[in-house]
């Protein structure tokens, strides 16, 4: 298996948070009638609790809050100073939930795709374990990208009168589909669809407001294309060590939007905090190059992985401290915190079945 056929921008095919914390550590099941997964269904009936767990793990739920987090900032960054009336909070309410079903239909579609090789590999899924049927998935992928679509172009709508949005959220469901059905089987290629569908999410607020972007947004958008390419790219490594080139071209991806978002010209008092941001984002990734340089990325990937996932809420951080009123952090950070904290409660995986007893 090539790393190449996986989800590794989007957590659930790759290594780290890709299944989630709770798929390395907890012991606790998605459907059982404790523990932190069983808990969050109280008051549901075990086998409805069950199927919506199965369901909720299948989809990477919580994950989503990424996603959400890349269009909030792109709506902060074209609208960010504009208050918020009813029209726009309705019309980011709806665009945030656009980005959350494409990218539910993305993880759902992209185990799909992949059934055959996950029986082999990844046979406690919700798909090849039986628990979610196949016929099911592909009516709940297909489902989440019409509402996703219907979402954007309600969105626009809203906020501007026009149906660009609706165009917008098609582009990017036909991004994720091309993605998950074609290219993920190949490295460079993979990256660079899986780096189009993020970019694209960032530059969703523009279809939905119908207006052009403006410089931040157009280098926000350019910089999650470069760092994703990275991430994506250097994740196809978990399975065999890179080649040098493939590591340098990787890390190199990962390391020029900070460095850009360094330097970039903006205000002096907005200059300052935004270096912080970038200098972290930079160290993070060079910690995480070093350890792959000295042991391997064999080795590392899962962490390193997981460390330039993590990466993804400092870029940004840094744009919105750059370009946006500050007021925008707290939201960009609840989302952050919403999917860090019911990760682990959602998405834990299935006890594994101890054999069965043979009587003597």
């Amino acid at each position: 298996m090539s790393g190449s056929e996986r989800h590794p921008v989007d957590p659930g095919r790759g290594a780290g948070e890709r299944n989630g914390p709770a798929e390395r550590s907890a012991p606790g099941s998605a459907v059982a009638s404790k523990g932190p997964a069983g808990s969050a269904g109280a008051g549901l009936p075990p086998a409805r609790k069950q199927v919506t767990f199965d369901l909720l793990r299948l989809a990477r739920a919580p994950l989503a809050a990424s996603a959400a987090r890349g269009s909030l900032v792109g709506f902060a960054l074209l609208w960010g100073n504009a208050p918020i009336d009813l029209r726009r909070g309705v019309a980011l309410s709806l665009l945030l939930g656009a980005s959350a079903c494409l990218y539910w239909a993305g993880m759902v579609l992209n185990d799909l795709f992949d059934l055959e090789r996950d029986r082999r590999l990844h046979p406690q899924r919700p798909l090849p374990s039986g628990a979610v049927d196949a016929g099911v998935a592909a009516f709940l992928g297909a489902a989440l990208c019409v509402v996703g679509i219907a979402a954007a172009a309600l969105a626009g709508l809203w906020a501007s009168g026009s149906g660009a949005g609706g165009l917008g959220g098609t582009a990017l469901a036909a991004c994720v589909l091309l993605y998950d059905a074609l290219f993920k089987r190949w490295p460079r290629p993979g990256a660079a669809a899986m780096a189009g569908c993020r970019a694209l999410n960032t530059l969703l607020p523009a279809f939905v407001c119908a207006e052009a972007p403006p410089r931040a947004l157009l280098l926000y958008a350019a910089a999650t294309f470069v760092y994703v390419y990275g991430l994506t790219l250097l994740s196809t490594g978990e399975d065999a060590d890179l080649p040098s080139g493939s590591l340098v071209e990787g890390v190199g991806a990962c390391l020029l939007p900070p460095l850009c978002l360094a330097l970039v010209g903006t205000a002096p008092e907005r200059a300052a905090p935004a270096a912080v941001a970038a200098v972290l984002l930079a160290g993070s990734v060079l910690a995480g190059a070093v350890n792959a340089v000295g042991r391997g990325t064999r080795r590392v990937g899962p962490a390193l992985t997981r460390r330039l996932l993590r990466g993804l809420s400092l870029l940004d951080a840094g744009f919105l401290l750059a370009f946006a009123p500050w007021a925008w952090l707290a939201p960009a950070l609840a989302l952050t915190l919403a999917a860090r904290l019911l990760a682990p409660w959602v998405l834990a995986p299935p006890p594994r079945q101890a054999p069965p007893e043979v009587a003597h």
